[in-house]
């Protein structure tokens, strides 16, 4: 028998090929998807359409967002275990509560958003087939939708280089759209556009500013970080990074700051020629955009929604499937400047509590439930160890099927 064979199929892990510029394109790509051309204007209503403010909430997001990531740095360089979420939980927390996260991410969570992004793609690649006000049929968005679902999930059961070189594209591509934004934007306010004037010569306007509440921060905060999602997708691949302990800080501290810059002056740029009122009001406001300044180039927009779209999807399907992953693979603090992670818990549970105070719904408690619901599971399958009828047998053919074999990993729990 050949013992090298042997030793190197019992020896079976991922393969570390994401370098620095893919590990960028993956933080970037993930969280610059369709809110920041469809839906930015969250933020802005939220604080009475206040422009001043709202910039500066843009940046303060992105800020807190990097605080947060530069968390996740410091636990990816500790702990170089690829699931992100699921084994830093485990690690501080205990079993439990490292599978209750990967209960509510890979059911609810990833699955949902992945539903989400994929409807929006849908919408968008249908819209020019069905002009004016016309509205496409759900069958043809559910279908293009599911469409982009099957062919991403086969490019990364295929190869996470050829993923990642996806990723690099969807990116450069969603960049290069924002740019053409920005640069429009900018030459409207360099040619005294007099909505873009009115918006910065009142940018603090102090009647607006004087009715902001501190709940309405708030939820501003929300809308705006909703944009900023995705900043912690990199460490779900942890194990796949390319001298991780360098690479995953100096991405951060390039993709995030990069998306902020360009999140700000996005704005900026469709300030220049839609006021307050009409950015929230719009269903599309790139669209909007684009019909004022781009003229017969407008189709550029919703072409730049799709790739966008397909793009955070692609991402968060490279660092998502790592959760069912290393939980499998399981069977189921370090110390930092300590300043940092306070502020982002403080931060965190601040924008927790803001909308409970604001608007208490029953939805919260629902969505409590289904959390600790995961407890009954994991006793059952994991800490009492009973096993389903026939799992086993399922798992071979599936391991069979899918060329797939159980990895070597130490238990860090």
């Amino acid at each position: 028998m050949d013992t090298s064979a042997v030793q190197s199929w019992e020896k079976f892990e991922l393969k570390k090929t994401i370098g620095i510029w893919s590990a960028v394109a993956l933080l970037a790509g993930t969280m610059v998807g369709s809110g920041i051309f469809v839906s930015p204007s969250g933020l802005l209503q939220g604080v009475n359409g206040n422009v001043g403010i709202s910039l500066v909430l843009w940046a303060s997001c992105g800020l807190l967002a990097l605080l947060a990531a530069l968390c996740y740095a410091e636990l990816g360089t500790r702990i170089s275990e690829s699931g992100a979420d699921f084994a830093y939980h485990g690690i501080t927390y205990g079993k439990p509560m490292g599978f209750i996260y990967a209960w509510t991410s890979i059911i609810i969570v990833r699955s949902t958003g992945s539903a989400a992004m994929a409807i929006t793609f849908g919408i968008y690649l249908a819209k020019p087939f069905y002009p004016g006000d016309c509205v496409p049929p759900d069958i043809v968005v559910k279908f293009a939708g599911t469409i982009l679902l099957l062919l991403l999930t086969l490019i990364n059961c295929w190869s996470v280089k050829a993923s990642t070189k996806f990723q690099n594209f969807f990116t450069a591509a969603k960049f290069f759209a924002m740019i053409i934004i920005i640069i429009g934007g900018l030459v409207q306010l360099g040619k005294g556009n007099p909505i873009g004037k009115a918006n910065f010569d009142q940018a603090f306007d102090t009647e607006s500013m004087t009715t902001i509440t501190f709940t309405q921060i708030g939820l501003a905060f929300y809308q705006g970080l909703f944009s900023y999602d995705g900043w912690n997708n990199l460490n779900y691949v942890t194990e796949e990074v390319k001298e991780s302990h360098k690479t995953l800080p100096r991405a951060i501290l390039i993709a995030v700051p990069l998306v902020t810059g360009f999140y700000v002056l996005m704005n900026v740029a469709y300030l220049s020629v839609l006021t307050p009122n009409e950015m929230i009001t719009s269903p599309a406001v790139a669209i909007s955009f684009g019909d004022r300044v781009l003229g017969s180039f407008s189709w550029i927009i919703p072409v730049t929604v799709c790739l966008s779209t397909a793009g955070s999807l692609n991402g968060s399907y490279l660092s998502g499937g790592r959760m069912p992953f290393v939980t499998a693979r399981a069977g189921q603090w370090p110390s930092v400047p300590i300043v940092i992670p306070i502020i982002v818990t403080l931060s965190a549970l601040y924008l927790v509590i803001a909308p409970i105070v604001d608007s208490p719904n029953w939805i919260y408690l629902y969505a409590v439930i289904f959390i600790i619901s995961g407890l009954i599971p994991y006793f059952a399958l994991i800490h009492k160890g009973y096993k389903i009828p026939g799992i086993d047998t399922v798992t071979m053919y599936g391991q069979l099927i899918f060329n797939a074999a159980p990895t070597d990993w130490e238990d860090i729990f």
